[in-house]
């Protein structure tokens, strides 16, 4: 399951006097006014940052029922129900700069990354603006890029690389 929907449900339990942690208010903007529509990646105002949710493709193939029906397709079928969607237990951040991020294109939905996980865990983001950083747990970094086929080549011969001096 989607661990925004599972937080948001976390996050009702404990308004109603659940007696357990509450979320961290970045992991609940879904980047949308409609409380039960979440984009990706999430541009917040909020923190002044924008959160990648990801879902890999290995994590989800298609899903059968027990008699061997399918339940759902693979999350590159445009039939995919995202009520079963898998994505990583924590959000990562762009790895570069707003203005690189702008340069290149803004990030959306469906874009190909690289996911480049952080090597201790539970890693916390601070910032230097305030004197009381808040909570900013992620799970990394992503970089985007263009896989095989993505490439717009002219002519591989046209090279203009100089060769040695």
């Amino acid at each position: 399951m989607c661990p925004r929907r599972l937080l948001l449900e976390q996050k009702a339990a404990v308004d109603a006097g659940a007696n357990c942690e509450a979320p961290p208010d970045y992991v609940l903007e879904s980047g949308t006014d409609q409380p039960d529509r979440y984009t990706n990646p999430v541009y917040s105002q909020n923190n002044n940052s924008v959160i990648i949710w990801v879902a890999a493709l290995f994590e989800n193939q298609q899903t059968l029922q027990s008699d061997g029906t399918i339940l759902n397709g693979s999350i590159l079928d445009p039939g995919f129900n995202t009520k079963y969607i898998r994505c990583r237990d924590l959000p990562v951040h762009p790895d570069e700069s707003w203005a690189g991020m702008i340069h290149r294109g803004t990030w959306k939905e469906m874009d190909q990354l690289v996911v480049q996980p952080m090597i201790t865990s539970n890693q916390q983001a601070s910032s230097v603006m305030d004197s009381s950083p808040p909570d900013l747990r992620y799970a990394g970094t992503a970089r985007k890029v263009n896989f095989a086929f993505g490439f717009n080549l002219v002519s591989p011969k046209s090279d203009r690389i100089c060769s040695g001096i």
